[in-house]
């Protein structure tokens, strides 16, 4: 299985060379760059109009209006500190400004701290869950956040005494997406089994889990529903972090292993093709030739390939009348003639009539030409 990054690697390459360039002292350059990232999430990285030595590094999520209603500005703040700017961008919702004639000391650690961002912004719906069941003395009742994270795909996050539960729905496009996706996650089953301490996976189609009973929950034939139930062990502060950057990526996770085990299957199929087509060109039997031979009825014009031949290298000696008297050969006895089919003649000898008179081969060309043997090699003086 493949991990995804908890960052996005585009951002941090691309800040960590502009911060490099700045350190070294290289010209600032204008730039605009535009990446995406899963979850329909976008990231702009360009220098101020005017200020080349400004860089600012905006990001668009389409669900922040949801994520404000857990304090998602506040947590960025403790974050990215004076990174961060009061306003953003116009038509973004984070924006952080970094000054390149005083880049950061430690280029890396910031340059990769924002290119997790967008994790940053998940974080701010399972913390408050987090800590509320941590520091909990009485029984909780039921508290749910709904993220509506794409379109018609959304998360759930719902405390409980003893364990927080997290689902997510999601939509496929292809009816094979949801027979993989389903293989595919009957492997968490399977780990559940063998590790006492790893999270509850389940894993439902069609029919909505019955925690969101009362719910918006899209139903359909294409939606499926994943469920994480998280026990304390994995809520605890050492390991919360860690929790956060691996659930907030699932969906992201199954589909993109969806996608590589599709792959997969083409290529495999494409490889046996290419064996199979390679077993019946062994197997296939070779094409019959043609007969060395091929008289065409009396007045016809024959079309066969070594009469064409034998056409183009015979002398035909005519009477005066016009008629024809005699077709004598004359093929190197060195050479072959080649017919069209693969096959060849055996070349004649100098002598015709001792190498081949009373033959069938020479009869049927004696036939041919309205002669006899007697009168084939006489001279036509």
């Amino acid at each position: 299985m493949i991990f995804l990054d908890f960052h996005n690697p585009a951002v941090e390459a691309l800040l960590l060379s502009r911060f490099n360039n700045a350190k070294q002292g290289l010209k600032h350059e204008k730039i605009d760059y535009t990446v995406a990232d899963f979850d329909r999430v976008i990231y702009r990285l360009h220098t101020v109009e005017g200020d080349k030595s400004k860089l600012m590094v905006s990001l668009l999520i389409r669900f922040f209006d949801e994520l404000r209603e857990y304090d998602v500005e506040g947590l960025l703040r403790r974050e990215y500190g004076d990174y961060l700017c009061s306003q953003p961008q116009p038509g973004y919702s984070v924006t952080l400004l970094f000054d390149l004639n005083n880049p950061p000391k430690n280029g890396e650690a910031v340059a990769h701290h924002v290119a997790m961002l967008k994790r940053n912004c998940f974080a701010a719906v399972f913390e408050p869950f987090f800590l509320l069941q941590a520091l909990a003395e009485e029984p909780l009742i039921s508290k749910r956040a709904v993220i509506h994270y794409g379109d018609m795909e959304t998360m759930y996050v719902q405390a409980l005494e003893d364990r927080i539960t997290v689902i997510f729905s999601t939509v496929f496009q292809d009816a094979n997406d949801i027979i993989i996706g389903k293989i595919f996650m009957q492997e968490f089953t399977e780990v559940r089994r063998r590790y006492d301490r790893a999270p509850q996976v389940l894993y439902s189609h069609r029919v909505p889990p019955a925690e969101l009973r009362g719910t918006d929950a899209a139903v359909g034939d294409n939606m499926a529903y994943i469920t994480f139930v998280l026990f304390p062990r994995h809520l605890a502060p050492h390991a919360a972090d860690h929790t956060i950057s691996l659930i907030h990526t699932v969906r992201n996770y199954l589909h993109y292993h969806i996608k590589c085990a599709k792959g997969y299957l083409h290529m495999r199929m494409r490889a046996k093709t290419a064996e199979f087509v390679k077993i019946l060109n062994r197997a296939r039997p070779l094409y019959e030739e043609e007969p060395v031979v091929c008289v065409g009825a009396l007045g016809l014009d024959s079309t066969s390939a070594l009469e064409r031949q034998l056409s183009r290298q015979s002398n035909s000696v005519v009477s005066q009348n016009g008629s024809m008297m005699t077709k004598t050969l004359m093929i190197d006895h060195s050479d072959s003639v080649d017919d069209f089919s693969g096959g060849s003649v055996t070349p004649f000898g100098d002598n015709l009539e001792n190498d081949y008179a009373g033959s069938a081969i020479f009869k049927l060309l004696s036939f041919a030409c309205g002669t006899t043997e007697e009168d084939a090699f006489e001279p036509s003086g």
